[in-house]
């Protein structure tokens, strides 16, 4: 955690600095984009926060740790995979849930599932965005080369981790 803030950190210096030695408009502008994501942020990131932790407390610890904890295995990571393609919701809810998942225990190769199933099986994507706009063939196409995705990176991750 402390190094990804440690880069954060690094990449906002090294932009306010070549900011500040390029054209005003050019830094006003970006203060400005600056302002207005924070603002959105400010107003979300709260609520998403709240929001992950009533699900997480609502959620039986004991039954998600069973069911999606690090020795859970394959199982875990093949329902991992499908619970994250029905999430439906947004990186403001899917990273903070991830997030309290982790707390609860669920195992590393079971989140990587998670999320990468919320990623490209999002349910809720498929039915409000890709369907009316992009062509039935085009989509089936898309959703069922991607259906492998998940489980992949959560096997890809248990080895990583050397948890296989």
């Amino acid at each position: 955690m402390i190094l990804a803030a440690t880069i954060i950190w690094l990449a906002l210096v090294v932009c306010v600095w070549l900011l500040w030695r390029g054209p005003p408009a050019r830094a006003n502008r970006a203060v400005e984009t600056a302002c207005h994501y924070g603002l959105f942020m400010a107003l979300r990131l709260p609520l998403a926060m709240m929001g992950a932790g009533f699900a997480a407390t609502l959620l039986p610890e004991r039954l998600v740790g069973e069911f999606l904890g690090g020795e859970s295995g394959w199982s875990g990571i093949l329902l991992a995979s499908l619970i994250g393609g029905l999430v439906p919701s947004g990186p403001m809810i899917s990273f903070p849930l991830t997030l309290a998942l982790a707390k609860m225990g669920v195992g590393v190769p079971q989140l990587v599932a998670f999320l990468t199933a919320w990623s490209v099986l999002s349910v809720h994507r498929l039915i409000t965005w890709e369907l009316p706009l992009l062509e039935l063939r085009f989509t089936i196409a898309r959703y069922a080369a991607s259906l492998v995705l998940p489980p992949l990176s959560g096997a890809l991750a248990a080895l990583l981790i050397g948890s296989v």
